[in-house]
């Protein structure tokens, strides 16, 4: 079974993932961190069953929180910000990282593969793909 930490659980993206992960059998949901929404339980705030009733826990914890809970994968569906903050934490802790969130600074990147390759810890990095970030991409292109 996966042991999941969801980055960003509130977020419209962060709910989906939150409530697909909470419904597949082999996917252990260990923790839920954000800036929103601290102390409320996950299950509540995506509208389906959590037989573990997990709280959304304070990022700003983070570093804690993974000692403890030693999830295998991160997924961070935050914001660009706070996605190169989190995912550098996780990647250093050996937490592998599915990054869904946008606007990634090329700095960040860089240096994001710089320790990824170091620390031999898997990553993938892709771009959300929402409908309203692809309608603006396309106005943009014009």
């Amino acid at each position: 079974m996966i042991k999941l930490l969801i980055l960003g659980p509130t977020g419209s993206m962060g709910k989906l993932i939150s409530t697909l992960a909470l419904e597949d059998k082999e996917i252990d949901v260990v923790a839920a961190c954000d800036v929103d929404a601290i102390g409320q339980p996950l299950g509540n705030i995506v509208g389906v069953n959590d037989p573990k009733n997990l709280v959304v826990q304070d990022v700003n914890d983070l570093q804690k929180i993974i000692e403890e809970i030693k999830p295998d994968v991160a997924v961070d569906f935050t914001v660009a910000k706070a996605a190169e903050k989190n995912c550098m934490i996780c990647v250093k802790n050996k937490v592998r990282c599915i990054i869904g969130t946008t606007g990634l600074s090329d700095q960040f990147l860089k240096v994001f593969e710089e320790i990824v390759i170091k620390n031999q810890v898997p990553a993938v990095i892709s771009s959300n793909m929402a409908t309203g970030v692809n309608i603006l991409f396309k106005i943009a292109s014009y």
